[in-house]
């Protein structure tokens, strides 16, 4: 490791390492530390002295402990949440997307999906665009009118035919 780095480096670089065999279907949740360990005593490439680090990138660590299916799962519902912000009005959309976007940045370098400020961030943006969409005027309700009104104007259209 370079002098003067925080070690992310190496860590991410042993988590790509224990990826290589567990991103597929992910090694279970919680075990991204107890990989790394592992993976830190077998490498000669691996220098540390500390066990059990944390992913320090969310992406990386969802990939080991969830696999695929887990990273599509947060990418969709990132995704998903952030076109449901996108579709709100300026004034209501601004904060809760600008956090959205701050959340995945300082996620990718610098924390993981286990702190709570995560899931916090994401329900705040979830609850500001459902309570915001709810609030917006929709389309005028469809009226479906009657069975006996809408045989009068079919036979009154068949009329004019």
């Amino acid at each position: 490791e370079p002098s003067g780095s925080t070690g992310r480096s190496t860590i991410w670089r042993i988590g790509m390492t224990a990826c290589e065999e567990h991103c597929l279907a992910g090694a279970g949740w919680g075990t991204f530390g107890l990989l790394h360990e592992q993976v830190l005593l077998r490498e000669p490439f691996a220098t540390g002295r500390q066990f059990q680090f944390e992913p320090h990138n969310a992406w990386l660590g969802t990939a080991v402990e969830a696999g695929l299916p887990g990273i599509a799962l947060l990418l969709g519902g990132i995704v998903a949440l952030g076109v449901a912000l996108g579709r709100l009005p300026r004034e209501p959309r601004g904060p809760p997307l600008a956090g959205l976007v701050a959340l995945v940045l300082t996620n990718t370098f610098l924390s993981n999906q286990d702190f709570k400020y995560f899931w916090l961030a994401l329900t705040y943006a979830a609850v500001v665009a459902a309570s915001s969409r709810a609030a917006l005027p929709g389309p005028p309700p469809v009226v479906v009118p009657e069975p006996s009104v809408r045989e009068d104007v079919r036979a009154q259209t068949l009329e004019r035919i």
